[in-house]
């Protein structure tokens, strides 16, 4: 299985590039090789109900996201490193984004995000 890209939609119209983390490795280290000089980077975590921030070098946000169809958003929060999080109860994916860009982009709880693949799939995205 690959890692596939996706374009997220957000409630205030931004458009986030991401990475849909399908392989274990992607998985495991996913924002972890970021750092505060490298090109900014989103990715999404479908299946997915922790997120682990060992050996992190900068804060993330973190998306918590229920649905498969129409992702809306349980929660946010920005998560610093060596810190644990806690996925509220029904989380099913999390996306992971660099420190500000949810409140910056729109993202609240009970939003929706619109998620397109190079498969065509598409959703809308709203508040």
């Amino acid at each position: 299985m690959r890692d596939e890209k996706c374009e997220i939609e957000t409630p205030g119209g931004h458009v986030i590039d991401a990475t849909i983390a399908n392989r274990f490795a992607t998985r495991l280290f996913g924002l972890m090789t970021q750092n505060r000089s490298s090109k900014p980077r989103a990715m999404l975590f479908p299946r997915c109900r922790s997120v682990h921030m060992g050996f992190m070098r900068v804060p993330i946000d973190i998306v918590y996201l229920h649905g498969e169809d129409v992702p809306i958003v349980l929660g946010t929060e920005t998560a610093r490193p060596w810190h644990a999080t806690h996925a509220p109860r029904g989380t099913g994916a999390v996306l992971e984004l660099p420190a500000g860009w949810a409140k910056a982009c729109g993202i609240e709880r009970g939003c929706t995000l619109g998620i397109s693949t190079g498969e065509g799939q598409s959703r809308k995205a709203s508040r």
